[in-house]
């Protein structure tokens, strides 16, 4: 593992690589990991500008305390991207899962997920029994598995997504009662819109997109 800004200490509980255990004393890292096993932790941790190739396992792995992850990216060499344990909690912002070959997110805690991107893989997030999820302003699209599987009846919220082109469907066990101001390309839900968002190849909407300025209108703003 290559975390230039972290000092080594095997008693902290963050493992990066096969047996390179790290302590995350700074607030956050500038680089990531790229051997097979990812980052393992059970702490509260900071993370940013994370990088995550070739992991046969998984990118990241948090067994407890509240994480917030930001700008992390993983790419079709990683196999399932993040891993949370009930009790734990997770903030992801500005992030790109795409590609993964398993599970992008797999959810026994409480997550919040903000302007990220989860395309082109699997698995988009399975939610468990004990998980929960918040997806706001970000976009999944064009899995061979699920987009949202809340089919074990997780808490879930999403506003103003994109959620599209999942072969196994796009939100199954998701109420449309949880969605809002989003796009959803297999299902009709009141308030929100249905089929191609017209994206390009790097997910953002193209001119004619049904989803460019569509939202709440401002004058309802307080």
């Amino acid at each position: 593992a290559r975390l230039p800004s972290i000092q080594w200490d095997k008693s902290d509980g963050l493992c990066c690589g096969f047996d390179v255990c790290v302590a995350l004393a700074v607030e956050s890292a500038k680089d990531g990991c790229d051997r097979d096993s990812g980052v393992r932790t059970a702490r509260q941790k900071r993370l940013s500008d994370f990088l995550c190739s070739r992991l046969f396992v998984r990118g990241v792995d948090l067994d407890g305390g509240n994480s917030r992850l930001s700008q992390v990216s993983m790419d079709s060499s990683v196999n399932s991207g993040i891993e949370l344990a009930s009790g734990a909690s997770l903030t992801l912002l500005r992030s790109s899962l795409r590609g993964l070959t398993g599970t992008a997110l797999n959810l026994s805690g409480a997550a919040e997920v903000e302007n990220s991107l989860i395309v082109a893989g699997a698995d988009g997030i399975v939610v468990t029994a004990t998980g929960s999820l918040t997806l706001r302003h970000s976009t999944m699209a064009d899995g061979t598995g699920v987009g949202i599987d809340n089919n074990a009846g997780g808490t879930i919220t999403v506003a103003s997504t994109i959620l599209w082109n999942h072969v196994g469907g796009d939100m199954p066990g998701v109420a449309c009662a949880a969605v809002t101001w989003s796009l959803i390309g297999d299902t009709v839900c009141a308030g929100n819109l249905t089929g191609s968002p017209m994206l390009d190849v790097d997910y953002r909407p193209t001119a004619g997109s049904p989803v460019l300025d569509y939202g709440p209108d401002p004058a309802t703003y307080t």
